[in-house]
């Protein structure tokens, strides 16, 4: 095999023997550097050499921004190295990316770009583990009026509030590890429970089965499928093409694969282009007849009108409680009133008797200073005095002993 010569333009490779059309790839050739020819080991070991040539790359953006009027948002600018976890073990943290201006953008460890969470292993873990935070607050909420929501409604709630959330760029990380989609699984038998109300023993192919669903895997691969349909007949990139015919093999493995039934066929003498209103049959997409709208609507208003309702009861409930409270305190009150009345009542015959009292003490002295007087006046002794008040009393008194 002779050894391709170094250009730094494009070559063309021609496609495979005996097939219809020739099929030409673009592959560049590019001259490396001078101590990759002196040292002949693989690129990859040299990946701190590469770092080095990334803020010279940078600014040839940088000054090709400027020369076609564009901006460079630094604040939505970051940067992130991609590989495996031995590899960025391995990585010093001495690539730095500064702009002109002297910003240096800032590294993280991952970021979302167009709905989809990356992550420096392409795991897609960050992504799955946001995605199954999102359905099970749905689901949570879902549940608490399940009771309101008949089989079809039901069903119709999780396929447009619950499945877009799982489908959306589901053929991303369809070559994800294992035991990062097993969440997943976990999310998608919790819906089905959800739209059957059935237990949680429940076996999943008792319920794909009942509501006519595919399992998770075969469901990413039937979008695989329509992803690679769309590619073939619309006029896709042809470096996308490439790109999914380098990887067939890796993500469609011989003992899981699925082979959907579309419920169109598309003539190979006619133009594809007659059939694009169709489009939304490869994706299982029905439009809704009024019945169904009206159900859904009622579906979603029935909570709405529970929450009124108990927010209703509760507040009523509230107002009754601070009535009843505000009735005893008043009780309360009143009763405070009444027993400070009562004492002061007390207190005025307190008072009065005292009054009565201090009255009779001073008509004691009175005559017995009269008596004094009449003592001093007539000489007479002072028995006498004595035993004539003791007659006068008796005679005004209702003792009838004394009177005699």
């Amino acid at each position: 095999m002779s050894k391709p010569e170094e250009s730094n333009g494009y070559s063309a490779m021609p496609g495979p023997s005996g097939a219809g059309e020739a099929v030409s790839v673009c592959t560049a050739t590019i001259k490396l550097p001078e101590f990759w020819q002196r040292n002949p080991r693989p690129w990859f070991q040299h990946i701190e050499a590469q770092f080095q040539l990334v803020p010279s790359d940078f600014s040839i953006l940088e000054d090709w921004l400027l020369q076609n009027k564009l901006l460079l948002n630094k604040n939505k600018s970051v940067v992130m190295i991609f590989g495996t976890n031995s590899k960025l073990k391995s990585i010093s943290d001495s690539c730095k990316i500064s702009c002109k201006d002297g910003t240096t953008l800032q590294k993280v460890d991952k970021m979302k770009y167009l709905g989809v969470w990356l992550d420096p292993t392409l795991s897609f873990k960050t992504h799955i583990d946001y995605m199954i935070r999102k359905v099970n607050c749905r689901i949570n909420m879902l549940y608490r009026s399940r009771n309101c929501f008949t089989f079809s409604v039901r069903k119709k709630l999780a396929m447009q509030l619950i499945f877009p959330i799982l489908d959306y760029c589901d053929v991303v990380y369809i070559s994800a590890p294992k035991s990062v989609l097993v969440p997943l699984i976990k999310v998608y038998n919790r819906t089905c429970r959800f739209i059957l109300e059935c237990p949680y023993l429940t076996h999943h192919c008792l319920m794909y089965q009942s509501l006519q669903f595919p399992s998770p895997h075969a469901r990413r691969q039937l979008h695989w499928f329509q992803f690679i349909f769309k590619c073939i007949h619309f006029n896709y990139p042809p470096l996308i093409l490439n790109s999914i015919f380098c990887n067939l093999p890796l993500l469609i493995k011989p003992d899981t694969l699925f082979t959907p039934t579309f419920p169109f066929h598309i003539p190979e003498k006619q133009p594809v282009e007659k059939h694009l209103c169709s489009e939304h049959q490869m994706t299982g997409i029905t439009y809704p007849c009024v019945s169904d709208l009206l159900h859904l609507l009622i579906a979603l208003i029935m909570p709405c009108l529970h929450i009124l309702k108990l927010l209703v009861l509760s507040t009523l409930q509230v107002l009754l409680y601070l009535f009843l409270y505000l009735g005893l305190f008043l009780y309360l009150l009143l009763l405070l009133f009444l027993y400070l009345g009562l004492f002061l009542y007390l207190l005025l015959l307190l008072f009065l008797y005292l009054g009565l009292f201090l009255y009779l003490l001073l008509l004691l002295f009175l005559y017995l200073g009269l008596l004094l007087y009449l003592h001093l006046l007539f000489e007479l002794p002072l028995s006498f005095f004595f035993f004539f008040f003791f007659l006068v009393t008796c005679r005004y008194s209702d003792m009838p002993l004394l009177r005699h």
